[in-house]
Protein backbone atom coordinates (compact mmCIF):
# COMPACT_ATOMS: atom_id res chain seq x y z
CA UNK A 1 0.00 0.00 0.00
CA UNK A 2 2.54 2.45 1.05
CA UNK A 3 3.81 1.82 -3.13
CA UNK A 4 0.47 3.69 -3.83
CA UNK A 5 0.96 6.28 -1.43
CA UNK A 6 -1.98 5.53 0.66
CA UNK A 7 -2.51 6.62 4.23
CA UNK A 8 -2.27 4.06 7.09
CA UNK A 9 -6.35 4.44 7.25
CA UNK A 10 -7.20 4.37 3.67
CA UNK A 11 -4.96 1.11 3.43
CA UNK A 12 -7.10 -0.56 5.95
CA UNK A 13 -10.02 0.27 3.86
CA UNK A 14 -8.80 -0.51 0.72
CA UNK A 15 -7.39 -3.97 2.48
CA UNK A 16 -10.62 -4.92 3.64
CA UNK A 17 -12.42 -4.59 0.76
CA UNK A 18 -9.83 -6.05 -1.50
CA UNK A 19 -10.41 -9.14 1.16
CA UNK A 20 -14.11 -9.16 0.22
CA UNK A 21 -15.61 -6.96 3.13
CA UNK A 22 -19.01 -4.92 2.48
CA UNK A 23 -18.63 -1.14 3.66
CA UNK A 24 -21.40 -1.72 6.21
CA UNK A 25 -18.78 -4.68 7.71
CA UNK A 26 -15.55 -2.38 7.84
CA UNK A 27 -17.24 0.55 9.15
CA UNK A 28 -18.11 -2.28 12.35
CA UNK A 29 -15.17 -3.55 12.43
CA UNK A 30 -12.97 -0.12 12.19
CA UNK A 31 -15.02 1.42 14.73
CA UNK A 32 -16.17 4.24 12.01
CA UNK A 33 -19.18 5.43 10.28
CA UNK A 34 -20.31 3.98 6.89
CA UNK A 35 -19.70 7.56 5.82
CA UNK A 36 -15.79 7.72 7.13
CA UNK A 37 -15.12 4.55 5.27
CA UNK A 38 -16.65 6.30 1.64
CA UNK A 39 -14.43 9.18 2.66
CA UNK A 40 -11.35 7.22 2.86
CA UNK A 41 -12.44 5.12 -0.30
CA UNK A 42 -13.02 8.70 -2.38
CA UNK A 43 -9.40 9.58 -0.99
CA UNK A 44 -7.54 6.07 -2.19
CA UNK A 45 -9.67 6.50 -5.55
CA UNK A 46 -7.77 9.93 -5.82
CA UNK A 47 -4.48 8.81 -4.80
CA UNK A 48 -4.34 5.80 -7.00
CA UNK A 49 -6.04 7.54 -10.28
CA UNK A 50 -9.43 4.70 -9.56
CA UNK A 51 -12.61 6.16 -10.28
CA UNK A 52 -14.77 2.27 -8.63
CA UNK A 53 -14.10 0.56 -6.07
CA UNK A 54 -13.39 -2.85 -8.50
CA UNK A 55 -10.18 -0.75 -10.21
CA UNK A 56 -9.00 0.02 -6.59
CA UNK A 57 -9.30 -3.87 -5.91
CA UNK A 58 -7.95 -4.90 -8.86
CA UNK A 59 -5.05 -1.93 -8.29
CA UNK A 60 -4.30 -3.82 -4.77
CA UNK A 61 -4.35 -7.23 -6.13
CA UNK A 62 -1.99 -6.36 -8.93
CA UNK A 63 0.35 -4.65 -7.08
CA UNK A 64 3.43 -5.85 -5.04
CA UNK A 65 1.77 -7.26 -1.92
CA UNK A 66 -1.71 -8.78 -1.91
CA UNK A 67 -3.65 -6.37 0.58
CA UNK A 68 -6.61 -8.71 1.51
CA UNK A 69 -3.80 -10.89 3.76
CA UNK A 70 -3.12 -8.23 5.97
CA UNK A 71 -7.11 -8.41 6.52
CA UNK A 72 -7.43 -11.62 6.84
CA UNK A 73 -4.62 -11.89 9.66
CA UNK A 74 -5.78 -9.06 11.27
CA UNK A 75 -9.57 -9.48 11.14
CA UNK A 76 -8.99 -13.56 11.33
CA UNK A 77 -12.58 -13.93 13.34
CA UNK A 78 -14.48 -11.59 10.78
CA UNK A 79 -15.68 -13.10 7.76
CA UNK A 80 -17.05 -11.32 4.57
CA UNK A 81 -20.85 -12.03 3.55
CA UNK A 82 -21.29 -15.12 0.95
Amino acid sequence: MRDLDLSERESNVAALLAAGFQLGQIARLLCVSVHTVRTHLKSAFLETDCHTQAQLVKRLLLGPGFASSWARDRYCTAAPLG
